[in-house]
C-alpha cells in the first residue's frame, strides 16, 4: 500500500481548477487492521467539514504503524483507534504512547472496536485516557460525524486553553523578572548603605533598623512572586497519566520541610500509602503545603501529624490530620482562597497561596480537597480521589 493510499483529503470543489483554496486540513490517524473500516470511514466523511475545514485522513493498519506515524508527526486532532489488532490490547498500547510517552493530553482519542478484548469500557476511558469508546456496529455515518465534531470541538477548546495557559505562564515569568530585578536593587543598595555606616553616628542604629526592615521586605516580595509563578503554573504541561508511588511523593515533601520538622518537634506518623496515576511533583507539592501549614498553625509543644488513606467503593481519600489550632465554621469556606491566612491576629509568615495551590493540584487529578476542624481541636485535611486513578497493589 503506497504512502498516496494512506493519506485521503477531502478537500471543497473549486470553480475555476487553476485555483486551488488555501485549505488547512484537520488531520485525523485511523487506526484499523481492517481495510474495509478505512473505505467506509472515508465514505462516511467524504464531505464533512468543521469551521468550513476538511479532513485529512491518514491510515494506519496496526498499532506499531500508528505508533510510526504519531513520531513523523505530533498535531494530529483525532485519533480513531481500534482495540483489538496484532494483539489484544495494540490499541491500548497506542493509547497509552500518546498519553506517557508523547505527553499528548490534546490529542482526542476515540475507540471504535468490534472485539472488546480483556478491558472494560470504564477501564479503556479511565485508565488510558481515551476520550470517547463506541462499537463500529453501533457507528452508523451521521453518528461518526457526530462523534468526529464532538472530537474536534474538544481539541480545539483544548488548545485554545492551552495557548491561553501558555502565555499566562510567558506573563508571569516576563513579570517575576521584571519585577525582581529592582528588588535585587533595592537590596543591593541597603546593603551597601548597611556597610557604609558609622557605629559612631548616633542614629547608625536607627538606620541599620530600616535597611533590616527594607532588606526584609525586598525577600518577601520575592517569596511572593514565586509563590504567583508557582500557582499559576500549576496544572500545565504536566501528564495525568504517570504511575508513581504516594510513599516517594510524601517522603520527597518530609525532605524538603525537614528543617522545619526538626525546629517544631513535630511528630509525624504516616500508613503505607498506595501508588497511583497523576503527578508526582504535584503530589509532592500538595504534602509539602499541608504539612507545612499542620506546623505553621500549631500552638502545642509537639505537633502531631497523621496522614493516611481510606480506600471506598468508588472514591478513596487521603486524609491529613493535625493537632493544630484549628478554624471556625466560617473559616472553612475560605481557606482555599488565594492569599487568605486565617484570623489577622495569629501573625503568621506565608502569602496564602498554599491552600489555593493544592486546590489546583485535586481539580489537576479530577478530585476535591476540603478541610474538616476537629471536635478535640486540630484539622483534617481530605483529598479524594476516584479510585480509577489507585493503582492495585504489585
Amino acid at each position: 500500500m503506497t504512502d498516496e493510499d494512506d493519506q485521503l483529503l477531502f478537500v471543497p470543489e473549486v470553480d475555476d481548477p487553476g485555483e486551488t483554496p488555501e485549505i488547512d486540513p484537520w488531520p485525523v490517524l485511523v487506526v484499523d487492521d481492517e481495510p474495509a473500516v478505512h473505505d467506509t470511514t472515508r465514505l462516511a466523511l467524504a464531505d464533512y467539514r468543521f469551521d468550513g475545514r476538511p479532513l485529512l485522513l491518514v491510515n494506519a493498519y496496526s498499532g506499531a504503524e500508528a505508533i510510526k506515524k504519531l513520531a513523523e508527526r505530533s498535531d494530529y486532532a483525532v485519533v480513531l483507534l481500534d482495540v483489538v489488532m496484532e494483539t489484544d490490547h495494540a490499541g491500548l498500547d497506542v493509547a497509552r504512547h500518546i498519553r506517557d510517552v508523547l505527553k499528548n493530553e490534546n490529542m482526542r482519542i476515540v475507540m471504535r472496536t468490534g472485539q472488546p478484548g480483556a478491558s472494560t469500557m470504564n477501564d479503556v476511558v479511565t485508565n488510558y485516557g481515551v476520550d470517547d469508546y463506541r462499537e463500529k456496529t453501533a457507528l452508523r455515518a451521521d453518528q461518526l460525524k457526530g462523534v468526529i465534531t464532538t472530537a474536534l470541538a474538544s481539541y480545539k477548546r483544548l488548545n485554545s486553553l492551552q495557548d491561553n495557559n501558555d502565555n499566562l505562564q510567558q506573563f508571569t515569568r516576563i513579570a517575576s523578572h521584571d519585577l525582581k530585578a529592582p528588588l535585587r536593587q533595592i537590596t543591593g543598595f541597603a546593603e551597601l548603605l548597611e556597610k557604609e555606616l558609622d557605629s559612631e553616628n548616633p542614629d547608625s542604629a536607627r538606620i541599620g533598623e530600616a535597611m533590616s526592615f527594607i532588606m526584609a521586605g525586598t525577600r518577601n516580595m520575592a517569596v511572593l512572586l514565586d509563590d504567583l509563578i508557582t500557582m499559576a503554573a500549576t496544572g500545565t504541561n504536566e501528564s495525568k497519566n504517570n504511575e508513581f508511588d504516594l510513599n516517594d511523593a510524601l517522603k520527597a515533601a518530609l525532605e524538603n520541610i525537614s528543617q522545619a520538622i526538626s525546629t517544631s518537634g513535630a511528630v509525624i506518623s504516616y500508613k503505607d500509602l498506595p501508588r497511583m496515576r497523576g503527578s508526582q511533583r504535584y503530589m509532592t507539592q500538595l504534602f509539602q503545603n499541608l504539612i507545612g501549614n499542620a506546623i505553621k498553625f500549631n500552638n502545642s509543644v509537639a505537633p502531631i501529624i497523621k496522614i493516611f488513606f481510606e480506600q471506598g467503593p468508588v472514591e478513596s481519600v487521603l486524609i491529613i490530620s493535625d493537632n493544630g489550632i484549628g478554624f471556625s465554621e466560617q473559616q472553612a469556606t475560605l481557606l482555599f482562597e488565594p492569599f487568605y491566612r486565617g484570623e489577622p491576629t495569629l501573625h503568621v509568615e506565608g502569602h496564602g497561596l498554599g491552600l489555593a495551590i493544592c486546590k489546583k493540584i485535586a481539580e489537576f487529578h479530577d478530585g476535591r480537597i476540603w478541610a474538616e476542624s476537629e471536635p478535640t481541636g486540630g484539622a483534617r485535611f481530605c483529598l479524594s480521589l476516584s479510585n480509577a486513578r489507585i493503582l492495585p497493589e504489585k
